[in-house]
């Protein structure tokens, strides 16, 4: 009698599915000679997204949030988010304009990054300073305050 009662002519179960490295392991089982057989057949799983590459998980746009905790001491982090891999700079300035602490000077991948800024190891006092984002398309700026 074929498998699952299903008459003449038909063909097999699936009864498993199994994946090792990048292969697919579909295995199921015929009757169709009268005799039992299992059969298998590799199939490649095909390169795809992964979650991280996902659309949506990577930003559309510039952006660079408050630093947390605001007022801080002695140090906060910075965060910000690029839509795409390019050169990048991150200073701290005084109200002068005096460059205090350069936090990333260099090329970085599209995505989330972060940065600490210690207000004790650049020996600033207490007060407002300016955390500048600079990019070839974008530049930002964001308020903090340091309290001693």
């Amino acid at each position: 009698q074929p498998i699952g009662g299903l008459g003449a002519g038909y063909q097999g179960d699936n009864i498993t599915l199994t994946s090792s490295g990048d292969m697919l392991w579909p295995v199921w089982t015929d009757n169709s000679s009268g005799i039992y057989q299992i059969w298998t057949s590799p199939v490649p799983i095909p390169p795809g997204p992964n979650p991280v590459d996902e659309p949506g998980t990577l930003p559309a746009g510039y952006a660079l949030e408050q630093n947390y905790p605001n007022p801080f001491n002695p140090s906060t982090v910075i965060r910000f988010t690029l839509p795409r891999a390019e050169d990048v700079k991150l200073s701290v300035q005084d109200l002068a304009g005096k460059t205090v602490a350069t936090l990333v000077s260099g090329r970085l991948p599209a995505g989330e990054h972060a940065a600490v800024f210690t207000a004790d190891g650049a020996r600033v006092g207490s007060g407002i300073y300016i955390c500048r984002l600079v990019t070839p398309a974008y530049r930002q700026i964001r308020k903090m305050i340091f309290i001693k």
